[in-house]
């Protein structure tokens, strides 16, 4: 998201359109409720990654501001205030309109309890912030609070073993802001959301072939795969003024391929998104770089039977494989990590997977 500078001036310039008064009457309503929708998707629900379509029964968090205050220490609200742009406004903005409001999406329809109209004047500008999940997210700024709101969002782990296997599903992570938006003809305000997370995948290929005739190759069995290490565990969003880190973590392992559950790789095939599963990570602050950004200490532990000893006997080798990347990771990006069986060796590579999340920051989400 862009960062947009703060205007020094924005206490002169509202206390000039109050113009000295401590009370002003605010203007009147439309019978038009502020709306947030959605035009030509199909709901569905098979996924906690998010494309193109949020899920049935879905929610996603609001803030939304117009009026700003007469002064810091005057919470009253200047009506003089509502067609200023909000980067100069908006350091005397509280959300007056929406605070931690949940909007629900069901049936095709976006809802929130208590429908809140538009004023009357049609120069006004509002300011919309948005989160979702809903439940996945701590709203750090307060109602009375003004200037750019924070966001919280945090992983659904706690552990600090990292042998424990970590269970349930991270949700697909999102912000989105309406800036100067205005009540138009129809009512609806455009969202438009971007991914806060980084995606993973897994897929094994093998390329080995038999080097006396190449239509034949050795099959590649995989006992277990695991991802171990210890990872970031939340993310702060100031919105349009930039990001935070807390820096807290969690440990533990991220379990691929089951043991005892075998899956095989015939010669010349490819098992793509191994475990069913993209594995999302929180981005936070590194000094090594790279995968350093998605935590510390973050290894791949591989058991697998390949290709026969001289004496023509089939060994399970075990692996345990420190990762590293040479590119920094990209929010909003899903990365794919190949394995690759080619011939005796084994080799690791990390590429971008171009089906998903593709432009590396938004998607095709928009409620309009």
């Amino acid at each position: 998201m862009k960062k947009r500078l703060f205007h020094i001036g924005i206490i002169g310039v509202l206390a000039l359109a109050a113009c000295s008064r401590t009370e002003d009457v605010l203007p009147a309503r439309v019978e038009d409720y502020i709306r947030f929708g959605m035009s030509g998707m199909e709901v569905e629900a098979k996924s906690t990654l998010v494309n193109s379509e949020l899920p049935e029964g879905s929610q996603f968090g609001v803030l939304g501001y117009c009026l700003a205050q007469v002064a810091p220490d005057d919470t009253t609200l200047n009506s003089s205030s509502g067609s200023v742009s909000w980067d100069t406004k908006k350091e005397l903005c509280r959300p007056h309109l929406f605070h931690n409001v949940s909007v629900m999406y069901s049936g095709g329809a976006c809802t929130y309890a208590d429908p809140v109209a538009w004023y009357e004047p049609a120069n006004y500008q509002y300011t919309f912030f948005a989160y979702y999940p809903y439940g996945n997210f701590e709203l750090l700024s307060g109602e009375y609070e003004r200037g750019t709101p924070r966001v919280k969002f945090t992983m659904p782990f706690n552990g600090t073993n990292r042998d424990a296997e970590l269970v349930g599903e991270v949700p697909d992570a999102m912000v989105a802001m309406a800036e100067n938006a205005v009540r138009g003809t129809n009512g609806m305000v455009k969202l438009e959301f971007y991914h806060l997370l980084v995606g993973m995948n897994f897929q094994i290929n093998n390329y080995n072939e038999d080097p006396l005739d190449a239509t034949q190759g050795e099959t590649v069995t995989i006992h277990s795969l695991e991802l171990k290490g210890t990872f970031f565990k939340s993310l702060e969003v100031k919105y349009d003024e930039g990001w935070s880190y807390p820096g807290d973590t969690f440990s533990g392992t991220y379990t691929l391929v089951q043991e005892g559950e075998d899956v095989s790789v015939p010669y010349a095939t490819s098992l793509q998104n191994v475990g069913d599963r993209t594995l999302l990570f929180v981005f936070g602050e590194s000094d090594t770089g790279g995968i350093g950004h998605l935590g510390r200490d973050i290894s791949l532990e591989i058991s697998y039977t390949f290709m026969p000893t001289e004496g023509g006997e089939y060994e399970t080798k075990s692996d345990e494989i420190p990762l590293s990347l040479n590119t920094t990771p990209v929010r909003g990006t899903i990365y794919t990590m190949q394995l690759n069986f080619v011939g005796d060796s084994f080799v690791l590579n990390m590429v971008l997977d171009s089906e998903q999340w593709e432009d590396g920051s938004d998607t095709d989400i928009t409620f309009e």
